[in-house]
């Protein structure tokens, strides 16, 4: 009985390790990488700086409730605490994902911090992530543009043109800088249910881009993957699903259960699936997510629980 005693203490402690934030960790929250410093009683200083602010919070672990903390400020005077209307805060771990999660008080998942490498910088996993959520084929409304958006390289009409994401302080601004082809210059992109909106741009003497063209339509003319097959792959820590409404994102939550074979008790969401060739319904799949993937249904519901906009 000892043995067996000692083993399960041994189990515990070995998960309640496993649920910690170690000193000097980077998190990287969607748009910068905050640094973990240890500090007395078991606290952390979760700390950045964005634009010449300082950014904190502290969190401090809940005795008894391994993963779980409580949040408040940090220590520098005039320092902001980004995640101040947090209620609950959890650390989850699964599938070599370690995420700080924080809802608000009805329990709402507003924000996620993703553990980072120590030199993986925030706008270069920014860059990546915008990339990922763009890559596929497009057609242009009048059909006569076919588009190949791929990570580092565009096919516009079989004509392989390089692109460059534009940054403003370190941030992803929704914009890119082609060169060569015919979609050659700088173009805002927008991204819709059907696909992508560009239209030209410039930078204004402020430096924020604005519009000086008409907008090109593209539709997704892959049949073989989801519009929102990357929400099953990449965290959506960048907020990515702000630019939809309420009808868009049921789809792209709902997407991720289609893509493991879910069947749909709506009628609407069944019909939209059944009319996707990849989807294949599979009625009695025992369906496992992933965090990245339950994360972002959480997410996106959240989101659509707090969008304006209908579609």
């Amino acid at each position: 009985m000892k043995k067996i005693a000692i083993t399960l203490i041994m189990l515990v402690a070995i998960s309640v390790q496993a649920q910690t934030i170690k000193n000097g960790t980077s998190w990287y929250s969607g748009w910068i990488n905050f640094t973990a410093q240890t500090k007395a009683g078991g606290k952390i200083l979760m700390a950045a700086m964005d634009e010449g602010q300082e950014l904190e919070f502290t969190l401090t672990p809940i005795k008894g409730k391994a993963g779980e903390f409580t949040i408040s400020d940090g220590v520098t005077e005039g320092a902001i605490n980004p995640y101040e209307f947090a209620k609950t805060i959890k650390l989850k771990s699964k599938d070599g994902l370690e995420a700080i999660c924080f809802y608000n008080a009805d329990g709402g998942l507003f924000g996620v911090m993703a553990k980072v490498g120590p030199n993986d910088e925030s706008t270069e996993i920014a860059i990546n992530q915008w990339i990922r959520q763009h890559i596929g084929t497009y057609k242009s409304s009048d059909g006569r543009i076919t588009l190949e958006w791929k990570h580092n390289v565009m096919v516009v009409n079989d004509i392989s043109a390089h692109y460059t994401v534009e940054t403003f302080n370190g941030h992803v601004n929704g914009a890119i800088s082609i060169k060569g082809g015919e979609l050659d210059g700088l173009w805002g992109v927008e991204p819709t249910l059907q696909g992508l909106e560009m239209y030209p741009v410039k930078y204004d003497e402020y430096g924020m881009l604005t519009r000086t063209g008409d907008i090109k339509t593209f539709t997704e003319s892959d049949p073989h993957t989801g519009r929102f097959a990357y929400a099953s792959t990449i965290l959506l820590n960048d907020k990515w699903f702000t630019h939809f409404g309420k009808y868009t994102l049921r789809i792209m939550r709902n997407e991720i259960m289609a893509h493991h074979g879910y069947t749909f008790q709506s009628k609407d969401l069944q019909q939209y699936f059944n009319d996707e060739q990849w989807y294949k319904a599979q009625p009695n799949a025992k369906i496992k997510l992933s965090l990245v993937e339950e994360l972002n249904i959480e997410m996106i519901k959240y989101a659509e629980s707090n969008t304006e906009k209908d579609y």
